[in-house]
């Protein structure tokens, strides 16, 4: 007698995390409840540099559009923070974007996790001073799929941290 498959079991969900590299050009990596990983960049660049407040208004807009578009309840948000550097310009975006992502989690009382590049770095190639080319090697290696830019990188890096800090937490 041929014998019937049994019924697939359905994959327990998994906590949506979002992972997010902050500036003009934001990497994002995402894991939805399906255990799915989506990754990308978004330009928030302003076209007007009297308008250079729009990127923040379209950053926060993107995020309310994101939760609404994964549904059910986000675990956390983690991101790279902003540190000091010789760019005056893009830090002081960098940090714009900071402030309204924390201001949109309190809001929605979603936890957030603030990241050192120097912490992204060592966990993803076991150097705290690596480059970003061996950043995008690395995630390479361990996603099996190839970023298309450092911002892509560096989210799917800190998206890797978010997720092996809830295996821990279980």
């Amino acid at each position: 007698t041929p014998q019937t498959p049994a019924p697939e079991t359905p994959a327990l969900p998994v906590p949506v995390h979002i992972a997010l590299d902050l500036g003009n050009n934001t990497g994002f990596a995402i894991c939805r409840a399906d255990g799915r990983i989506e990754f990308g960049t978004k330009k928030f660049e302003s076209e007007k540099i009297a308008h250079w407040g729009r990127r923040f208004l379209r950053f926060r807009q993107w995020l309310t559009d994101e939760k609404a578009r994964v549904g059910g309840e986000i675990a956390g948000i983690t991101y790279e923070t902003v540190q000091f550097g010789s760019n005056i310009g893009a830090i002081k975006v960098a940090a714009g974007f900071e402030a309204i992502l924390c201001m949109w989690a309190e809001h929605f009382s979603i936890p957030y996790r603030g990241v050192a590049p120097s912490t992204l770095k060592k966990f993803s190639t076991g150097s705290g001073r690596a480059e970003k080319k061996d950043v995008m090697f690395a995630v390479e290696r361990a996603f099996g799929i190839k970023p298309a830019t450092s911002h892509e990188a560096d989210a799917l890096a800190l998206l890797a941290i978010a997720l092996e800090g809830e295996r821990r937490a279980a």
